[in-house]
């Protein structure tokens, strides 16, 4: 989930203030895209192509998504926090704008620097991730045939970037780790600011939208256990309480349709998460949050179009409830986290229950077991934690996205079941894989790879 969270930023859009900010964004996203020509003239070698932005909530950061490159989008961001000063939460005055459009001209020599063909990034050495008993193997890289100067190359150009935000990058191949490097930065906790920390093996980490691919992996669980019944029954028939909503028109919404995110309700999670139009943080001050999301007016037929929508993950949180008899923290200890052998777990409280759409914290290393789990079929370490055909069938895309243009075009894009589906076009072929967040599985070059970021999990 992508957000720049600032209190005070929050409070005074709340308070209806400073509603020409696209006014003042506009020459900050021009000295972007004017970077941006300075990258398409770099060889694609050296185009730090492979951090690519997919989570996009504003119409802004969609064209950035279609430049295909983080540093532009953090760049964007950035601009926007400097516009509020850090005491009195102000914008900054007019003149301000020159900063902002030197600062976009920043971050586009920051990327020719650092991707320069004279520098050479293969100095840094290579460590293979240590053994920990907390069940994951660990190899060297050049035991598994994969090159450790590349994985040093990587590591040494994130230390020179640091505007990327990268907190942790680990990946598996074959099974086992293969390589793990965390790297300090700016962080937050829901949108808390933490200021500037260092990441370590034991240090949690917001999860964001991958909470939900770990809510779909608990609703395959309670489908074999024959909890729930039904992907197909509709979804107010759990919500007695509320009697005014169980009607006809209501009763055509499923939990199917729930976890693609095709309900046809109106939901709107394309602004940021400070502006107090986004209906996940409407939805988190409201008296009663369920209610909010359940009785959003219908904006399309349901089962007919994608709109991202966090409500209904925190919905079908509550059916899992109601369906186990166990709260979503003890079901998800018993049934996922035990098998994982993770011990260390936050799950973070808004409105009195723990967030499901965005809300679990964890170790880089837990985190890239349950990105393991998917890529072995639901097993790990021998043992089967999620049916392997719910694994298959929650990872299948169910909505198929509008063809991409770019680089990207050829590839194959949607939305499983609370799982992205990303499938980028290489020389080898579609590179077929999905994903919760950062996390990604990608089943025909079998890696494992978890990144985390101060914006991205």
């Amino acid at each position: 989930m992508l957000s720049v969270r600032h209190t005070r930023m929050a409070n005074h859009f709340t308070r209806g203030k400073y509603r020409d900010e696209d006014r003042i964004i506009a020459p900050a996203l021009e000295a972007i895209e004017n970077a941006y020509d300075v990258l398409l003239a770099l060889p694609e070698s050296h185009s730090a192509s492979f951090f690519r932005l997919e989570d996009h909530q504003n119409a802004a950061e969609q064209d950035l998504h279609r430049a295909g490159s983080y540093l532009f989008l953090d760049a964007y961001n950035w601009l926007k926090f400097f516009w509020y000063t850090a005491e009195s939460g102000r914008p900054f005055k007019e003149e301000g704008i020159r900063m902002k459009t030197l600062l976009g001209g920043f971050f586009a020599m920051a990327l020719v620097a650092t991707s320069a063909p004279g520098q050479d990034v293969r100095a840094a050495r290579y460590q293979p991730p240590r053994a920990f008993d907390d069940g994951w193997k660990v190899a060297s890289a050049g035991s598994l045939d994969v090159d450790p100067n590349r994985l040093a190359a990587l590591t040494e150009s994130i230390r020179a970037w640091p505007e990327l935000g990268v907190h942790a990058i680990l990946i598996e191949r074959a099974g086992r780790l293969i390589h793990e490097e965390y790297f300090g930065g700016f962080d937050e906790r829901w949108g808390e600011p933490l200021g500037r920390v260092s990441i370590t093996p034991e240090s949690l980490h917001d999860l964001r939208s991958v909470t939900k691919s770990v809510v779909s992996a608990l609703v395959g669980i309670a489908l074999g256990e024959g909890a729930i019944q039904s992907l197909d029954q509709p979804v107010v028939e759990w919500f007695p309480e509320y009697p005014e909503l169980n009607t006809a028109e209501r009763r055509r919404v499923t939990l199917r349709h729930m976890m693609s995110m095709t309900s046809g309700l109106e939901w709107n999670e394309r602004v940021p998460y400070y502006d107090p139009r986004n209906d996940e943080i409407r939805m988190s001050r409201d008296s009663q949050p369920l209610r909010y999301a359940l009785s959003r007016p219908f904006a399309i037929e349901p089962g007919s179009d994608f709109n991202y929508n966090g409500g209904l993950t925190q919905v079908v949180a509550a059916v899992l409830e109601r369906a186990t008899k166990t709260s979503l923290r003890e079901y998800a200890r018993t049934k996922l986290f035990e098998p994982l052998g993770i011990a260390n777990v936050e799950w973070v409280d808004v409105a009195g229950m723990p967030w499901a759409a965005s809300g679990l914290r964890l170790r880089a290393r837990d985190a890239a077991k349950f990105g393991s789990l998917y890529l072995h079929g639901g097993r790990w370490n021998g043992k089967q934690c999620i049916p392997a055909d719910w694994v298959a069938l929650s990872t299948r895309r169910h909505f198929r996205s509008r063809p991409r243009a770019g680089a990207d075009a050829g590839g194959e894009f949607g939305y499983g079941y609370f799982w992205w589906y990303s499938c980028y076009p290489t020389a080898a072929g579609l590179n077929r894989g999905s994903r919760g967040a950062r996390q990604r599985t990608a089943a025909n070059i079998r890696p494992t790879w978890a990144r985390y970021g101060r914006h991205h999990s």
